[in-house]
């Protein structure tokens, strides 16, 4: 494990994703080295989640930090924060809903499909189904999920799961 200490960042020219960790070049290069894309970041001591180390072009590595971490520990443009990072040891590079465990375990051919994915196309999908408090409205999610992968075997065309999405809740 590995522990830094920085401020948290904000993007001016990206609306969509403000805030963000800056990571020292000294790890990024030590991870490189070890080819670890994935990792599982600490922060302030409290508040764990997945994440990977992006390039903002030459100028500088960062983590993403969204909204929601941001209010969860209080942090604005500034704060200090303690970040610890280590190697993400996972499957995915991020848990796997229990949904998607049940569906693979039931639906062959969703399982097979799913994993000839892309990891960053799984961890999107895994997504868009964890972020639902709803235990109802995860699975529903998940299940229109594997139909589309199914139907379109395995190509994924988010517009036209997004309307599936629409249809699912109007049922």
């Amino acid at each position: 494990m590995k522990c830094f200490k920085t401020k948290l960042a904000k993007f001016t020219d990206n609306p969509l994703c403000s805030y963000h960790i800056k990571v020292p070049l000294e790890l990024v290069e030590f991870y490189k080295k070890e080819k670890q894309t994935r990792f599982l970041v600490t922060l302030n001591k409290s508040l764990q989640f997945h994440a990977a180390i992006n390039a903002a072009g030459n100028e500088y590595y960062f983590i993403y930090m969204n909204k929601e971490r941001s209010k969860r520990l209080k942090l604005r443009e500034g704060s200090p924060i303690e970040v610890q990072i280590e190697k993400d040891t996972s499957d995915y590079g991020m848990p796997l809903p229990q949904e998607f465990a049940e569906l693979f375990d039931a639906d062959e051919e969703f399982n097979e499909l799913f994993h000839a994915l892309t990891p960053g196309k799984q961890r999107s999908l895994f997504y868009i189904v964890d972020k639902i408090m709803s235990l109802e409205k995860r699975a529903i999610k998940a299940i229109v999920i594997a139909e589309h992968i199914k139907i379109y075997r395995g190509a994924l065309d988010f517009k036209i799961l997004n309307q599936a999405f629409k249809e699912a809740n109007n049922r």
